[in-house]
């Protein structure tokens, strides 16, 4: 039995689902997968000693998919609609996706839907724009999640953004007008 994003069920902690569920799970003969992308939060599931699922799961930590077969895939897909994307591109693809499976998906998606009516060979020029809608697309998220944070929080991106080198530095820290640098 697989479960995707897991962590969602803690929502539903507050009716006492969690208890309910694991005592329903401990009653049958099945195997389990707890998967999520909110890893924190199924750390809190799983090794709270005050929540139902304590210690009930090995971790395993997946991480990347192999670049080669992910390359490979990704040339297949395009191949199938009269398209080409090289090596290069399909690496430059998976480095502008932060190396996350859904957002390889979701900016490959976006690539394929630029060229279905005009194009045949992906470029990095596509990619870019394709990275630039979607981040357009996703505008409103991405201010919600920052307007979350705290004052802290919110000035240390900014001053990541403005560059992040030697940002534990007495010079770094004063320079963008930050806590001191344990915090950081």
């Amino acid at each position: 039995m697989f479960f995707d994003e897991f962590q969602e069920l803690a929502k539903l902690n507050k009716y006492g689902f969690e208890n309910l569920l694991r005592s329903k799970i401990q009653q049958q003969q099945v195997n389990y997968l707890f998967l999520g992308s909110k890893t924190h939060l199924l750390n809190e599931m799983f090794n709270n000693k005050n929540r139902a699922f304590y210690n009930s799961a090995f971790h395993l930590q997946l991480g990347p998919l192999p670049q080669s077969d992910t390359i490979a895939y990704l040339q297949s897909k395009y191949r199938l609609s009269g398209m080409a994307i090289g090596n290069e591109e399909a690496l430059y693809v998976i480095k502008q996706a932060g190396d996350i499976p859904y957002y390889i998906q979701l900016l490959a998606a976006e690539v394929w839907q630029s060229m279905i009516t005009a194009y045949t060979e992906v470029t990095g020029e596509i990619i870019d724009s394709a990275v630039t809608r979607i981040v357009e697309l996703k505008g409103d998220y991405y201010h919600e999640l920052f307007d979350r944070q705290s004052v802290m929080q919110k000035k240390l991106l900014m001053a990541l953004v403005s560059g992040g080198e030697n940002i534990f530095s007495s010079a770094y820290t004063k320079e963008h007008r930050l806590s001191a640098a344990s915090t950081t």
